[in-house]
């Protein structure tokens, strides 16, 4: 197989694998539906673990924290696909910007994960240790639903 061919076809397939991703994790919802749904989880986890109120401003921080962060996504993604159809539509696929954006979407992880690693671990240092198994019980339970969907 040619080069040119093989790299078509693997920018299609990574084309696809983000359009599966996508579909597979967000369920199509909007930053605002993602946000609300952000609110509900903090407001049942922070009833089912029984936190106090030092633990609760912790899990209002990260959930302030991944709120913000999901909206920033979702509008940095909708001018991703913008691009990803755009390069689509032409006869050959332009690499140097296929890659480039993807090196912007990277970055874009990169910048605000920092944030969120830091408002998850100051909500998860705050609670107790049986706290933090049934936390951790619940994360496997979700990631055990969640590995469903990519088999």
């Amino acid at each position: 197989m040619k080069h040119a061919m093989k790299v078509t076809l693997a920018v299609l397939g990574l084309a696809a694998s983000v359009a599966l991703i996508g579909a597979c994790s967000a369920h199509y919802r909007g930053a605002e539906a993602q946000a609300g749904h952000i609110e509900r989880l903090s407001e049942r986890l922070a009833d089912d673990l029984a936190l106090n109120e030092v633990q609760r401003s912790h899990l209002d921080t990260l959930r302030t924290t991944l709120q913000s962060v999901t909206r920033e996504m979702h509008d940095a993604r909708d001018s991703s696909r913008a691009t990803l159809l755009d390069l689509l539509q032409q006869p050959t696929i332009d690499r140097s910007r296929a890659l480039a954006l993807v090196q912007e979407r990277t970055q874009e992880v990169a910048e605000r994960a920092p944030t969120v690693v830091v408002a998850f671990a100051d909500f998860y240092d705050s609670l107790d240790v049986k706290q933090q198994a049934e936390l951790r019980a619940r994360i496997e339970k979700r990631w055990q639903r969640r590995d469903r969907c990519w088999k």
